[in-house]
This record gives structure tokens, sequence and C-alpha cells, in this order.
């Protein structure tokens, strides 16, 4: 059975392909990506969960604040994932399936989410 860290690099790569091939542009490998999040950000690994994300402010320029974990790859149950971030932000953020558009919900709404999804 392979680790979610190994779930995470095989997605990671092969979209790192296709941004190469739709984009011409190379982005930084898993290895370059994790250890970004290493210093910049927070990363948890086990056998069945991975996650690299990091603190961002998602306001405009001249607007107030807006904290959120920015979730650049994960694996395994949300409903997990978004208890192991070391505190609490109001919004989480992350690109599904390394989709262009980025999905913005409200922590408390996202848990929600997640325990409907895996407790029914």
């Amino acid at each position: 059975m392979r680790s979610a860290i190994e779930i995470a690099k095989q997605i990671y790569e092969r979209k790192r392909e296709e941004w190469l091939e739709d984009t011409g542009y190379t982005p930084p490998s898993f290895e370059e990506m994790l250890g970004h999040y290493l210093k910049e950000g927070f990363v948890f690994a086990s056998p069945a969960y991975f996650v690299a994300a990091k603190a961002i402010n998602l306001a405009k320029e001249g607007e107030p604040q807006r904290p959120a974990w920015f979730i650049h790859a994960a694996v395994g149950a949300l409903e997990h994932l978004v208890t192991l971030f070391p505190f609490q932000l109001p919004e989480i953020a992350f690109h599904r399936r390394y989709e262009v558009r980025r999905r913005v919900y409200p922590a408390q709404r996202l848990i929600q989410l997640a325990r409907r999804k895996y407790h029914g």
C-alpha cells in the first residue's frame, strides 16, 4: 500500500507534466514544493495523511487582512486534515485537483461539509 505522501507526489508530478504541456511553465518539483512548505508553511505526513499548507492573506490591496490556510497538496480525509493545522484561521483556500479556480471556504463551513460527507 502506498503512503499518502507517495500518492501526493504521484498526483503532483502528473499535474506538473500537464502544466508544462498546457502553459510551457515548469512548476517546481514535488521535492522543491515540499521544501518550500517545510520552510514557509506547515507539513504533516503519516502513512494515511499528507498536507502541505501555509497561512496567506486573501485580501486585495487596501482591504483589511483576510487570513486563511492555503492547502497546496493534501491526501486523506478532509475532516481529519483540517484538525491538523497548528492554529485556526477563519478561511481555507485550495485548488481542487490543481484546477485554475481557487476555492475559498469559511473554515467552520468546510469542517461541517467534511463531517457530513464522511459521517452521513
